[in-house]
């Protein structure tokens, strides 16, 4: 299954199989998404600018992203 990840530190979005933790660019960690891959391939450009622009914002990424597992 294809999930939506964002690297903070590259500032990247990926759509990688399965529950990555390390980002395929630079090695570091990755947050998983709650925008499905289906939701993510929907957007337009204009759309899929606003929402790395909104992963910009510790807040808003915080919003986003899935809970940790433990």
């Amino acid at each position: 299954m294809m999930y939506i990840h964002y690297c903070q530190f590259c500032h990247r979005i990926h759509m990688l199989n399965g529950h990555k933790t390390i980002c395929p660019t630079c090695e570091l960690r990755l947050t998983e998404l709650r925008i499905t891959y289906m939701e993510y391939i929907e957007l337009d450009m204009e759309q899929r600018r606003h929402l790395k622009d909104k992963l910009l914002s510790p807040r808003q990424l915080a919003a986003l992203q899935i809970p940790q597992h433990t």
